[in-house]
């Protein structure tokens, strides 16, 4: 008889190298750098570096002086209770020295903004004031002119209670967008509202009005002209708002008659106890717009 042949532990799936222990030892080197290494010793010319991206951060910070300090108005001035975050009003008094020079050490040279409909100003307006009742244009021409940067503007409409308040606010909010790389740095830190509009500023002083009259917004002689000066109104405002919608809510109830195929499913409608002679009111879903300001 032969040798006796070497004994093989077969597993219970069959496989005759189940048995094998497989010895894990450390893996061979690679060959060649890793990117890491790679970077360290030959370095991209055209890539910023972490340390330069910090040193520009630092030096932008740097070069922004501006404080809110340098934003603080400098003249007499107050803020309406009902709004607290709303932009500094003066009073025509403290216009009127504007305009008589006893604050010219205060401000830059002053721009007046009168907010009304055109028909209005034409009708009698402070004496050097501009013309704006859009807020894009008067954006577009602040900004677009550099000589203007620095200005004190004094911004009023009939009673500076809406008109006047929404295109300060835009300007302000337009110079933030400006300057966002520079914060806090303004374009125009000096904006006011005048109180209580040209109405009570006519009332006390129409020597300083051109020409000397009053022409009210409600007039029935421009009763044309006001409702499209207010539709534009409300139309820039709507446009100006930021809408997202959400699945829910938007279309209006829409009455609709009754679908066509009805001679299909007779007997389905018998069920149902439908009239199908009268319309039927579907409530279409509409997406929720959630509004942002």
């Amino acid at each position: 008889m032969g040798a006796p042949l070497p004994q093989v532990l077969v597993p219970q799936n069959g496989s005759p190298l189940g048995g094998i222990r497989r010895v894990f030892g450390a893996r061979p080197a690679r060959v060649g750098m890793g990117r890491r290494t790679q970077s360290l010793q030959y370095p991209n010319p055209g890539r910023t570096t972490r340390q330069e991206k910090r040193c520009c951060t630092l030096g932008s910070l740097q070069l922004s002086l501006y404080t809110e300090e340098d934003n603080k108005p400098k003249l007499p001035h107050f803020i309406p209770t009902d709004e607290p975050d709303g932009l500094p009003r003066i009073t025509k008094e403290t216009f009127i020295d504007i305009l008589d020079g006893v604050h010219a050490g205060m401000t830059e040279e002053v721009t007046i903004i009168d907010c009304r409909f055109e028909y209005e100003y034409q009708g009698g307006h402070i004496e050097g004031a501009l013309n704006y009742n859009d807020k894009e244009k008067l954006a577009s021409q602040l900004f677009e002119d550099a000589a203007a940067a620095g200005k004190t503007l004094i911004l009023h409409c009939e009673y500076s209670n809406h008109r006047a308040p929404i295109m300060a606010k835009f300007i302000r909010q337009r110079d933030r967008a400006v300057n966002q790389e520079h914060y806090p740095k303004l374009t125009y830190p000096e904006i006011y509202i005048l109180d209580g509009g040209y109405s009570s500023f006519f009332e006390s002083y129409r020597i300083k009005c051109f020409p000397q009259s009053y022409v009210e917004m409600s007039s029935k002689e421009h009763e044309n002209a006001c409702e499209v000066g207010m539709a534009k109104v409300k139309r820039r405002a709507k446009l100006s708002r930021a809408q997202t919608y959400a699945f829910g809510q938007g279309l209006p109830r829409v009455v609709e008659p009754f679908p066509r195929p009805i001679n299909e499913a007779p007997q389905l409608l018998d069920s149902m106890d439908i009239d199908i002679s009268q319309p039927i009111v579907v409530d279409h879903i509409r997406p929720r717009r959630l509004e942002s300001y």
